[in-house]
């Protein structure tokens, strides 16, 4: 998932208006991705994009062509993910089991997220954030505790400001089922 953003520079804007513009516009698209961004400005135009990596199913990692044209795999730090809780790092629960037995949630947020099979769908269909959506369904110490920081870091984004349908369709799509 990646997105594209530019203009043809008509009105002759100076070069600095136009990359701001053009920032703007690809900021925008933040949420077709996350991961990077690039962008050209000249006296006649200006293009941006964001890129989501995509991973390489035999290896985890996104190929990414160096200088000399041969293909190298990025340096990736780690591959366990870890949240900032109570002043320290805690890993991320693998299995509902582990996240029950987990420190990220009180006992009561535990209690509220084994309600979540109970929650019937929302009445009208409407879109909704993807935090109220977690919230209804799951707890607001759900959407706190774990998808905040989860969608910060795959999303770079807000969870109240990220539509449920489009950034988890498959999620939106189980609840009507």
């Amino acid at each position: 998932m990646c997105g594209i953003a530019g203009f043809v520079n008509f009105d002759g804007q100076r070069r600095d208006e136009a990359a701001a513009r053009v920032k703007r516009m690809a900021d925008a698209l933040i949420h077709r991705g996350p991961d990077e961004e690039g962008f050209f400005v000249d006296e006649c135009a200006a293009l941006g994009h964001r890129r989501l990596s995509i991973i390489d199913l035999s290896s985890g990692q996104q190929p990414m062509s160096a200088l000399e044209g041969r293909v190298q795999q990025p340096r990736v730090a780690g591959r366990t993910t870890y949240f900032y809780s109570g002043g320290r790092l805690v890993r991320a629960p693998s299995s509902p089991s582990a996240l029950l037995a987990s420190p990220l949630l009180s006992p009561g947020a535990k209690a509220r997220l084994l309600a979540e099979p109970f929650v019937g769908a929302r009445a009208n269909g409407a879109d909704e954030s993807l935090a109220d959506f977690v919230a209804r369904r799951a707890g607001r110490a759900v959407v706190d505790a774990l998808v905040r920081p989860l969608v910060g870091g795959i999303f770079a984004g807000d969870p109240r400001r990220l539509s449920a349908r489009s950034a988890f369709p498959a999620l939106v799509e189980l609840e009507r089922r």
